[in-house]
């Protein structure tokens, strides 16, 4: 950090502090201007992969523009992957959900002469309910 000395100095033209601190990437110095826009050259501490790095503007920028591009991957590998899990549940519970087939063909009852010996039967008692009620 500048003392308020050494700020004092540098701005009243005694030359450049030696103190200065540099981009770590492009080794630009801190308080220069910069050739495209005539701005000052302010460093910043960002921390790249664990590390703290001093950068410029610039080199910030481009950290910020990559590290943007690296989630992007993250963010469509995760959906990729999360799209082909949600494939095999779809396949998985389709055939898990199917009805199985029988092994051999049931046999079917005999429904012949026995039901129409329960209808009259059923009729008969009816009847017999019917002419026993008290009116």
């Amino acid at each position: 950090m500048k003392t308020l000395e050494s700020i004092m100095r540098f701005n009243a033209g005694e030359g450049k502090n030696t103190s200065q601190r540099k981009c770590d990437d492009c080794g630009v110095l801190e308080g220069d201007t910069d050739s495209e826009n005539g701005s000052e050259i302010l460093l910043a501490e960002i921390y790249v992969s664990s590390k703290k790095k001093l950068v410029c503007q610039v080199c910030q920028k481009e950290y910020s523009i990559n590290q943007e591009k690296s989630l992007m991957k993250k963010l469509i590998k995760y959906l990729a992957s999360m799209f082909g899990v949600f494939i095999i549940v779809l396949i998985a519970s389709g055939n898990s959900l199917a009805q199985p087939n029988l092994p051999i063909a049931p046999s079917q009852a005999p429904i012949d002469g026995g039901l129409g010996l329960l209808a009259a039967a059923g009729g008969a008692y009816a009847y017999k309910k019917l002419k026993t009620r008290k009116d």
